[in-house]
């Protein structure tokens, strides 16, 4: 399973950002499409039995949790390349910020 947890970990690991939080619900989603996800492309289930389970306003809300932490990854990169994150602490002064 390579849910959020790790993706976070090694987000955190790989660009000195701060962890992301996620409620627990928002995690057990992104998890939950993962394994599911997986499940499917290793050919353990079928598309159909995965997607069957849901109603329309289950998935609508499943999508909303993943934009939700997709907006979330996508503001913290912002947020690193803006304060220049990627270059040493004492090399900042060199570089002009736009």
């Amino acid at each position: 399973m390579c849910g959020l947890r790790p993706f976070s970990k090694y987000w955190a690991a790989l660009f000195g950002a701060s962890r992301l939080v996620v409620e627990p619900r928002v995690r057990f989603t992104v998890n939950e499409i993962v394994d599911k996800r997986n499940a499917v492309a290793h050919g353990r289930e079928t598309p159909k039995v995965v997607g069957e389970k849901y109603r329309a306003n289950v998935l609508r809300t499943k999508t909303t949790d993943i934009q939700l932490v997709a907006d979330m990854f996508a503001d913290a990169f912002e947020t690193y390349v803006s304060d220049l994150a990627y270059i040493r602490q004492d090399y900042r002064i060199n570089y002009e910020t736009r």
